[in-house]
């Protein structure tokens, strides 16, 4: 990195001097290439009078933010070079002293915590490799089982540089991963057969314009839906990003403001015309039954779980007892069906359709309840093959809801 200004956001200058002569001494320093808030580029500070058995020490603090540095040198011909005049003198107020070849004058300069306001120069040519990076995807998390055929899905890419930067990005590959069936669909598309070209942001002085780069993904140029329907709950990718890939073509103007920043959106778009087969979502809840654990009130019932299904296909609930780990304990058979949603004369739902369903429950299980077990509620949609892709409506709701009716305990029986 070749820098010619490099401005100050926060941080600070820490001065420290150790004295051995006998006599107060005068600092002051000068950093001809800096100027501070103040229009000032000057530091003064003193340190009493030491030995060369006991030095004496002064520390001086200056805060930086605001501070803008010339690092041309002092020819302005240079990059990286920061001057500084330093002088210390003998309190001209005080008593004076003999110095001998034991005494001395130290002076330290530090830099600390510094944070960029921008900087200008050649940041040189770099690449960054980034090889099987996973990041976590939630979207899908509820869908635990089945398959699900989109009919349409479009993905927006969209990338903002807004760095001084010509940077160049390979997408080796871009996967999608579903743990829960081990399936791995690799996106296919014209985007990981090239290199995208990001242009450089633009240098206002006071501030900049990022450039944008954007690419649609759709059903006719890539395989988005078969990636989408994986229902990934991670993605795996390995991408190369080179930075000034033709060199110092700006001829040293290549910039960075502290707002400055890379980043890429993704706008995924769906459609929800889909083939649904064995689609399951999945919910965890803990029953709310009377009593507790040590004095249960219900020794076994039914749960009744009622129904509002606004969606154009039936689907069927399955009831399990889990563990803390999700591991099954018991399984509770339901009795019934959530039948779909009235489909009015456009193809459309004109309404919800209610639908009661049963649950019975032994004794073992209501013990199971009443512990630290939970109940895992499946719904399960399949849509009819015959009818194709279904249209969904994010109007569309579905809505359980769980009681129980139990045979009570009274007095112990």
């Amino acid at each position: 990195v070749e820098l010619t200004r490099l401005d100050i956001r926060s941080g600070a200058l820490q001065v420290d001097m150790r004295n051995k002569i006998a006599s107060r001494v005068l600092g002051h320093f000068e950093i001809p290439s800096a100027q501070f808030p103040d229009g000032m580029n000057t530091l003064d500070m003193a340190v009493d009078p030491g030995s060369p058995a006991a030095q004496a020490m002064a520390t001086l603090i200056r805060d930086l933010s605001g501070t803008r540095f010339d690092l041309r040198g002092p020819a302005y011909d240079q990059v990286n070079t920061l001057t500084t005049n330093v002088a210390a003198t003998i309190d001209p107020d005080g008593s004076g002293a003999t110095v001998t070849n034991q005494d001395s004058v130290v002076v330290e300069v530090d830099y600390y915590d510094l944070v960029t306001a921008y900087a200008r120069g050649y940041f040189g040519t770099n690449t960054i490799t980034r090889q099987d990076e996973e990041s976590r995807l939630t979207l899908f998390d509820r869908f635990v089982g089945g398959s699900l055929d989109l009919d349409q899905v479009t993905m927006r890419l969209h990338v903002e540089n807004g760095v001084g930067m010509d940077i160049q990005v390979r997408l080796n590959s871009f996967e999608a991963i579903n743990s829960r069936t081990g399936i791995t669909v690799d996106l296919q598309n014209a985007l990981l057969q090239g290199p995208i070209n990001l242009n450089r942001a633009v240098d206002h002085g006071d501030g900049f314009t990022p450039s944008h780069y954007q690419r649609v993904l759709d059903n006719s140029n890539s395989n988005i839906d078969a990636f989408v329907e994986n229902l990934p709950d991670r993605v795996r990718y390995d991408v190369e990003i080179l930075v000034n890939p033709l060199g110092d073509i700006s001829n040293g103007n290549d910039f960075l403001y502290y707002e400055s920043e890379l980043k890429a959106d993704i706008d995924l778009e769906v459609p929800l015309s889909i083939i649904a087969s064995g689609l399951t979502l999945e919910n965890f809840s803990k029953p709310d039954l009377p009593g507790d654990a040590d004095n249960p009130s219900i020794d076994h019932g039914t749960l009744h779980l009622f129904a509002s299904n606004g969606f154009p296909f039936d689907a069927h609930v399955i009831l399990d007892i889990v563990d803390e780990e999700e591991s099954v304990l018991g399984s509770i058979p339901v009795e019934g069906t959530m039948l779909a949603g009235i489909m009015g004369s456009t193809g459309l739902v004109s309404g919800p359709t209610r639908s009661t369903l049963h649950a019975p429950l032994n004794g073992a299980q209501v013990d199971l309840l009443y512990g630290d077990a939970r109940l895992r509620t499946r719904v399960v949609f399949d849509t009819d093959a015959q009818l194709g892709h279904v249209r969904v409506l994010d109007s569309y709701f579905m809505d359980l809801q769980v009681t129980v009716d139990g045979n009570y305990i009274v007095n112990g029986q």
